[in-house]
Formats: C-alpha cells, structure tokens, sequence
C-alpha cells in the first residue's frame, strides 16, 4: 500500500484509539464528579433558592427506556371458537395484529380448544386483560418484562461508530493510486458494512419487541362437572343438563347414521364378489343338469355270422 494510503490510515486508527480513551476517563470522572457535586432529592422534597421556596422538578427516568414486555394468560369459556375470533378483532381494534393461532375441534365444527399469539402495542396488555374478563374466566396472567436499554444504546453508539469508519474508509478509496490500495479498502469496506447491517437488524428487531408486547393466550372450554368433585363422581350442573341430553341425542344420532352408512357400503361391496361366484355356481349347475337330461344311446345289437 503506498504511503500517501498507510499515513491516513495510521492516524485514523491512533484518534479512533484516544477518543475511547478519552471518553472512557470522562465518563467515570463525570459519574464520580456528579456523586460530589449534586445528589437527586427524593420525589416531592424541596430546596430553598434565597428566600423562596422551589420545588425540584421529578425526573421521568423512563421516557427513553427499552423495554420488551411478555405475557401469558389461561383463558376459560363456554364457547373457544368465538373468543379465538373475538381477540383477534379486538387485537385489530388497538392496533396490533394475530402472530399464531391453532385450535383442535371435536366432530365437525365445535371448537373444545385454541391457543392464540397476539401482538400488541406497548402498554395495551392490561386494557385486553380487562376486555376478556368480559367475556369469560381469566383464571391466570403473568407478565414479564425485559429491560434491554442498556444494550439497546450501546448497540445505537456501535453503530454510529461503524458509520463514520464506512465514511472514512470511502475517503481513503477516493484517495487510493494503486490497484492494490483499492482491494484492501474495498475489503475492510465490504468488513464494516456487514457489522453495520447486523447492528441494523438488530436494532430493527429489538424496536419492534419494544414497540409491540407479546401476549400468548391458552384457551379451553367451560368443563361440564363440579371441578372439586372426586374424579369418580361427577356432579352435571343443572344449567347444563338440556345442553348435554340435547348433545348424547345428537351423537346418538350421528352414530346410528354412520353405522347405516357403513353398513349399505360394505353390502355394495359384498355384492360384486357374490354376484360373480352366485353366477358361476348357476352355470355349473346348468350345465350339470344338462348333462343329466340327455337320453342314453342304446348299445348295437351283435351281428349274426353270415349276415
């Protein structure tokens, strides 16, 4: 590499190297200075300023902090089918949006279980907690918060770093002279962009878990018995008694229908196999009693010598 290319380069690495040196020392100068110049009073105390009185304005901490909230939440109703679509509208209505969704069904079309994935904005979690405790039991919430702002600026710092060191290092390829200076630009060129898009996605990624919390909903359907009960006997609340002597007609139903339904396919199935052997027997035996009913022929008298 020529020397007009090694000389900038030197330099550039040597100011890189002192200013983390100097901002290390800086930053711990000024976190000791600050313990001996001013330490922050506690919420609503005052200081006097002369002869009057001011009250020192509360610091708002967590404006600009990065936090990733998660919840879970175990969810009880009659009907699972119809709750699975009532979140889904209303995660639409606060402005978030169905991440996954599964459910299993019993015979054609109930819905006895579901689990949903929602993804809503920040600070929505506990007004939808509150939206499904309307519409049916909400027998557990848990959640969790990740504070991710200590990693979140030192990634933002990273970056801007990388920038300025891409926009050096173009610099230096407008400089190069040689073919080889180039390449080797080029190369830490490629080097720093792919740490820059890392740090990107990165940071993309961790703005939207900020921005839209995560809330995983298990959903089961009202069981039918007293749930302190012993699991040999199980008491039906009456509310429910129509409800399941309507369902065991209808399964009842359902069962004799399948089993006509199975039972006219196997006999159309029998039928081929049977006519075919039922013919073959009517042809032998046509043709056996055919055989039987044809006259015996008479033996030729013996002839006389002579004749």
């Amino acid at each position: 590499m020529s020397r007009r290319i090694i000389v900038p380069l030197a330099v550039l690495m040597a100011l890189l190297a002192m200013s983390g040196l100097l901002y290390g020392c800086a930053s711990s100068n000024s976190a000791v200075g600050s313990a001996d110049v001013y330490v922050p009073p506690a919420e609503g105390q005052t200081k006097d300023s002369g002869s009057e009185t001011e009250k020192i304005p509360d610091l708002d901490l967590s404006a600009d902090r990065k936090i990733i909230y998660t919840a879970q939440m175990r969810f009880v109703c009659d009907e699972p089918g119809d709750a699975l679509r009532f979140f889904t509208d209303k995660a639409e209505e606060l402005g978030g949006y169905v991440a996954s969704s599964s459910s299993d069904t019993q015979g054609s079309s109930r819905v006895t279980s579901a689990q949903i994935t929602l993804r809503l904005p920040s600070g929505t979690l506990e007004a939808f907690r509150d939206y499904a405790a309307g519409l049916g039991s909400v027998r557990s919430f848990e959640m969790n918060s990740d504070d991710i702002t200590d990693e979140y600026y030192d990634l933002d710092a990273r970056l801007t770093q990388a920038k300025a060191q891409e926009q050096q290092l173009l610099t230096f390829m407008e400089q190069a002279e040689t073919i080889e200076d180039t390449l080797r630009v080029y190369e830490e060129l490629g080097n720093i962009r792919e740490e820059i898009d890392v740090m990107e996605g990165r940071r993309r990624m961790w703005d939207k878990q900020v921005a839209y919390s995560t809330l995983t909903i298990s959903i089961t359907a009202t069981p039918s018995y007293v749930e302190d009960s012993p699991e040999f006997i199980r008491v039906i609340a009456m509310s429910d008694a129509w409800q399941l002597a309507r369902r065991g007609f209808i399964n009842v139903g359902r069962g004799t229908l399948n089993f006509i339904s199975w039972l006219f396919v196997a006999i159309c199935w029998l039928l081929i196999p049977g006519a075919i052997v039922g013919g073959i027997l009517l042809l032998v035996r046509f043709l056996r009693r055919r055989r039987m009913s044809k006259p015996a022929k008479s033996p030729m008298p013996p002839q006389r010598p002579g004749e």
